[in-house]
């Protein structure tokens, strides 16, 4: 099983997919020290930034794109 018992085949396949909140309405779990964790990448990987051009991280872009998900106060 994926998370909140979502069938590994319909699990997120990637980080856009797992911040779907329309396909998955879960909560998420989001380490809280940003500068630590990988959620600013992940963030501007949502926004469709390649992979390969990531750094230098544009931290505002990232900000925004997790400060206007739908489901940020579902963010853990």
């Amino acid at each position: 099983m994926g998370p909140e018992g979502i069938p590994v085949a319909q699990a997120p396949k990637d980080w856009a997919q797992l911040f779907d909140q329309g396909k998955y309405d879960t909560k998420r779990s989001v380490y809280n020290q940003l500068s630590d964790s990988s959620v600013l990448e992940a963030a501007l990987l949502v926004d469709g930034v390649p992979f390969g051009q990531i750094y230098p991280l544009d931290v505002d872009r990232a900000l925004r794109v997790l400060g206007h998900h739908p489901g940020k106060d579902r963010l853990l």
